[in-house]
């Protein structure tokens, strides 16, 4: 059974057989040169399988049309032919794709330099993005045309009618995605933030999050909050109000601050005192907090019921700055109960004469 199946393959079945094999076999390697991703990263693997499965798909489908050719009829012969013409031009368009983008990364990308002894990495800017974008376009649109040449539509009206019918579906369903796409364009030449930056982003509440990827119709992000993955429509983001945490203005870091609420029986000087004090325990705790820099101290309002006050500090790991928060308040908790100073906030009551 295993001969007769065999003597279907001649010389020039072994070498596309192996020819498509060796890209199997080297996929990671090819990949690997090609792909300005990490090669743990979650968008290297996919793309990393998607190139690997059509190239499966391509030999498990060209060894069916060998051994059928003595079996098939006619028609069903000339079907599976197209079905791997499909397959392989389809498989040139990713690969093309993939290509056009490392191109690109390396021309008009922005060289990010990695510690721990991680090779360098490009990453896209606004430019590359948009260079790459009008590529794929281009890319597609061929590959279109030659999957519709495939299929027997040969003259240039038949051609021509398939691409405006594509082309009206894309125009009613534009709403959904177009602006996602112009969204995302427009905050990568905002150049608001890079990949890895810590932002904060309020729709009514905060979120802080560091940015993984901004793709043409998302943004995904890591939260810092509940320690997940989140994903926000581009035309969404553009109505949050966007801090990026990673941009300083000085090289102090990030200007973080606190508010608390004493009574008016607590002296200045006692506040001030409480709130130094905390952070010389802090500092000897070995809190991240940028110590070169005295803590700034200063009443922010004085209400009907307690004065506000404010303290000022200066972060540099901001990744770091809701578990820095919690541990500083827990400091000055300490620290206000061993002075017998209030933290709660007073009611004040009037009574009419």
């Amino acid at each position: 059974m295993m001969e007769t199946v065999l003597s279907h393959f001649e010389p020039v079945h072994w070498l596309i057989i192996a020819i498509n094999v060796t890209f199997v076999l080297c996929s990671r390697f090819i990949f690997r040169k090609v792909l300005a991703f990490e090669e743990s990263s979650p968008e290297f693997k996919r793309r990393l399988t998607i190139f690997r499965g059509l190239n499966v798909l391509i030999l498990f489908l060209y060894i069916m049309y060998v051994v059928g050719l003595s079996q098939l009829e006619d028609s069903q012969q000339s079907l599976l032919f197209q079905v791997i013409k499909i397959v392989c031009i389809a498989y040139l368009s990713y690969f093309s794709m993939n290509l056009a983008r490392f191109l690109v990364l390396r021309q008009y990308g922005q060289l990010k330099k990695n510690d721990n002894n991680k090779p360098d990495q490009y990453i896209e800017t606004y430019e590359a993005r948009l260079i790459t974008l009008l590529a794929n376009i281009l890319i597609f649109v061929i590959t279109l045309i030659v999957i519709i040449r495939t299929l027997g539509f040969d003259s240039l009206l038949q051609t021509g009618g398939v691409l405006g019918f594509i082309g009206v579906m894309l125009g009613l369903t534009q709403g959904s995605w177009a602006p996602d796409i112009i969204s995302g364009l427009i905050l990568l030449n905002s150049n608001i933030w890079d990949e890895g930056d810590v932002v904060l982003f309020s729709d009514g509440d905060d979120h802080l999050g560091v940015i993984y990827k901004t793709r043409f119709f998302h943004t995904e992000l890591l939260s810092l909050t509940n320690n997940c993955r989140m994903m926000i429509k581009n035309s969404k983001l553009r109505d949050f109000t966007i801090t990026n945490l990673s941009k300083f203005a000085s090289a102090k870091g990030y200007r973080d601050s606190l508010s608390f609420k004493l009574g008016y029986s607590t002296a200045s000087n006692d506040a001030r005192d409480l709130f130094v004090s905390a952070f010389e325990q802090a500092e000897a705790a070995g809190l991240d907090i940028n110590f070169v820099h005295d803590v700034e101290v200063s009443v922010n309002d004085t209400g009907d019921h307690a004065v506000e006050w404010t303290i000022f500090y200066y972060v540099k790991q901001v990744n770091k700055l809701l578990p820095l928060r919690r541990e500083l308040k827990e400091i000055i908790l300490d620290v206000a109960i061993e002075r017998n100073i209030d933290l709660s906030t007073p009611i004040t009551h009037v009574r009419s004469s």
